[in-house]
C-alpha cells in the first residue's frame, strides 16, 4: 500500500525540463570589438581559430562534459555530443596539436571570467547570466 501510495505521490511531483530548455549565451568581454557569429563560434570550439583578427590569443572557456549546457551547445554548434567534444579537445592535447588555450570551468565561473579578459569567449545558460557587467552576448541557441 505504501508503495502505491509513495508512486502516486511521485507521479503529481512535476519533473522540471528548465535546464534542458533554457537559452544558452555565447559571451565575449565588452571590449572585444570581433566580428563573432554561428561559424567564427564553431571554428573556435572547433579548435580551427586560435587568433583573434587583431592577433590577439583566444582564451576558450568550456563547461564541465556533465553540464546540460555543454551539450546544449555542443549538439547545437558542433553538432556532436558533448563527451565527443572532449575527446576531440583530450586528443589535441595528447597528440600537441592544440591550438587554443581551455580553460575548463564551472558555468557560475565563466561569465566571471570572460568579463575580466578581453580575449576570451565562452558560454553559459540563462540561469547563470545574473549580470552583465563586462561582457557582450555574441550568440543565443534557443
Amino acid at each position: 500500500m505504501n508503495y502505491l501510495r509513495n508512486l502516486l505521490l511521485f507521479a503529481l511531483i512535476p519533473i522540471s525540463t528548465e535546464a534542458f530548455c533554457e537559452r544558452i549565451y555565447v559571451v565575449v568581454n565588452e571590449n572585444n570589438v570581433q566580428e563573432i557569429d554561428a561559424e567564427v563560434v564553431k571554428q573556435i570550439y572547433s579548435d580551427k581559430v586560435s587568433f583573434w583578427k587583431n592577433g590577439e590569443g583566444i582564451l576558450v572557456f568550456e563547461l564541465p562534459v556533465k553540464s546540460n549546457a555543454r551539450e546544449k551547445f555542443a549538439q547545437n554548434i558542433l553538432n556532436k555530443s558533448a563527451i565527443s567534444t572532449q575527446r576531440d579537445w583530450s586528443n589535441r592535447f595528447v597528440n600537441n596539436t592544440i591550438k587554443n588555450e581551455v580553460k575548463m570551468k564551472p558555468q557560475r565561473l565563466v561569465a566571471r571570467f570572460v568579463s575580466l579578459k578581453e580575449s576570451a569567449i565562452g558560454y553559459v545558460s540563462e540561469s547563470e547570466i545574473n549580470n552583465l557587467n563586462g561582457l557582450k552576448i555574441v550568440m543565443i541557441i534557443d
